[in-house]
């Protein structure tokens, strides 16, 4: 099996402060299925970046990367995802936790 990613079917930031969050979860199969339960990930244009430790953390590189975004001349072009590389089920030490924030991007 591949890697855990979520996805989250808001507006940016909203899942870090309202207690209810549209959550997409999924698991990356080797080979692409047909059916209902499967779907393609990928093939858009994305800013994307690592964050290494705690997930309570995370909101600090989600913050970064979308003022880089922005920065760059760019817009988000629908929902954030996580993918998480080293996750919680495969080390128990925090700071080893691996996760890629990917973003949707487009140019204004």
């Amino acid at each position: 099996m591949g890697s855990i990613i979520l996805t989250y079917h808001n507006e940016p930031l909203e899942q870090f402060y309202n207690k209810d969050c549209d959550l997409e979860s999924c698991i990356q199969v080797p080979e692409p299925k047909d059916g209902p339960e499967f779907k393609q990930f990928g093939g858009f244009l994305a800013a994307t970046t690592i964050h290494i430790g705690k997930n309570e953390d995370i909101i600090q590189t989600h913050v970064k990367a979308i003022k880089w975004i922005k920065q760059q001349g760019y817009v988000i072009n629908g929902p954030i995802s996580e993918e998480y590389i080293v996750s919680p089920i495969d080390v128990s030490e925090v700071e080893n936790h691996i996760t890629k924030v990917i973003i949707p991007i487009k140019r204004v």
